[in-house]
């Protein structure tokens, strides 16, 4: 096991949790994956796809989940991890002050990554899935840029103008409105405040998230440092 210092060196910069955090992506990235082929194997399997594009199916797949992957996997490596904290009589909140280093900077990119990398890494991974689905068996797949942009998702900057563009909308649509006082107007104007709300609830998402997230990953902390688990026993949780 990984010899931290007590005093100066945070549990979470260990060794010892980067392998755990290891072991347990890839744990859930066999089990992702698995589930993409069986789900789409049909499909895939009877299609001229290279290697190369399995891969990248793969990484897409893994890339499209990687907000509910990461729940699971600091969860379970925080709790291994926290079991050294345990066995070496550290004070747990004394430990936790110390992770704050690691765990600000973690939220931040959990942050970044949901606001502007997951949607198209989902859109990517959607566009691959219906262009196999839509191949005769035995035909190669060739990717079109096309299928893509059809189904491009918002990041967070994105969602932002939509939401501005929307109020422009709204705004005009009120004017005509108090202008003409036609039924039809107040109509528009409620659909496109629930398209307007729509957006913001996504905006909302994407910023909840990290924290969510760490929130499970503090508890996992703690989980493993107040309850013994062994790591059979934690293997086997995870596992279920």
């Amino acid at each position: 096991m990984t010899k931290y210092s007590s005093q100066l060196t945070p549990p979470l910069a260990s060794i010892q949790w980067l392998k755990y955090l290891a072991l347990i992506f890839v744990i859930l990235n066999l089990y992702v994956v698995g589930l993409l082929y069986y789900h789409y194997g049909d499909d895939i399997f009877s299609k001229l796809i290279t290697p190369g594009q399995y891969i990248k199916l793969s990484v897409y797949s893994i890339g499209s989940m990687l907000s509910e992957l990461i729940i699971p996997l600091l969860f379970f490596s925080g709790a291994l991890v926290y079991r050294s904290v345990r066995a070496k009589n550290i004070n747990p909140l004394s430990a936790l002050k110390r992770d704050l280093l690691i765990l600000i900077p973690l939220g931040i990119t959990l942050w970044m990554y949901g606001a502007y990398i997951e949607q198209p890494m989902k859109s990517k991974f959607y566009a691959m899935i219906y262009e196999i689905q839509n191949l005769k068996p035995g035909e190669r797949l060739v990717q079109d840029s096309n299928t893509y942009k059809l189904m491009e998702s918002d990041n967070l900057s994105e969602l932002h103008k939509k939401i501005d563009d929307l109020d422009v909308q709204i705004i005009d649509l009120e004017k005509q409105f108090i202008k003409n006082g036609s039924p039809s107007f107040s109509q528009f104007i409620k659909v496109l405040q629930k398209e307007q709300q729509t957006y913001q609830d996504e905006i909302m998402v994407i910023h909840f998230t990290p924290f969510y997230v760490l929130l499970f990953f503090v508890f996992g902390l703690l989980l493993g440092y107040l309850i013994p688990l062994h790591k059979v026993a934690l293997t086997a949780i995870l596992i279920t």
